[in-house]
């Protein structure tokens, strides 16, 4: 059992975190890497499945590039490697938890996870550069002309110029925000 959500193939000592909260009376709790699994969150029988010599929690701590060069040629698994590096979500660890991750890494996520399925999808993405370092931005116009070339649509709300500027169609609303705004002020296709 591969998953960390029940108890069969989990380490009992740390229910498959990696980690142990060590609780301090009159400062902050710490966390421990886990003596029993030391941090492979795994029990021994599980880890002892290996891939090309390398077990799930070995895997799990390696990051999105590392894990695409693992699986090159792996047609299950090599394509959304592939499209997470194409969001430029290479650098996340592949165990990772969500809730450590932010709010544009998330979203990111999501669409990587509705690109690998079958179907045609309308996205509607309220601000996705939020947040985003310039070439963070550019490897997401890279993403979302990939979506566009797989006749999926996106509609985008957004003020980065740089995404507005690579827009086909652009609706600008106003004149203010709120109550104050919803009018269509200008529309021009590309």
């Amino acid at each position: 059992d591969f998953s960390l959500n029940t108890g069969k193939g989990r380490c009992e000592t740390c229910h498959g975190t990696g980690v142990l909260g060590v609780t301090m009376d009159f400062l902050s709790d710490v966390t421990k890497v886990c003596p029993d699994c030391k941090g492979l969150r795994f029990k021994d029988e599980v880890l002892a499945v290996k891939y090309k010599g390398i077990s799930i929690g070995e895997l799990l701590k390696m990051d999105i590039t590392q894990m695409h060069e693992i699986f090159a040629g792996e047609k299950k698994v090599e394509p959304a490697l592939q499209l997470l590096m194409q969001a430029g979500l290479g650098y996340l660890q592949a165990g990772q938890s969500l809730s450590t991750m932010s709010g544009g890494e998330r979203q990111r996520i999501k669409l990587v996870k509705q690109l690998s399925g079958k179907g045609k999808v309308l996205f509607l993405l309220d601000d996705p550069t939020t947040g985003l370092h310039y070439a963070d931005v550019e490897k997401l116009l890279v993403m979302f002309r990939h979506i566009l070339e797989q006749g999926h649509t996106l509609l985008v709300t957004e003020h980065n110029e740089m995404l507005i500027g690579a827009a086909t169609k652009v609706i600008e609303l106003g004149p203010g925000g709120g109550d104050d705004g919803g009018m269509i002020i200008r529309e021009s296709e590309r």
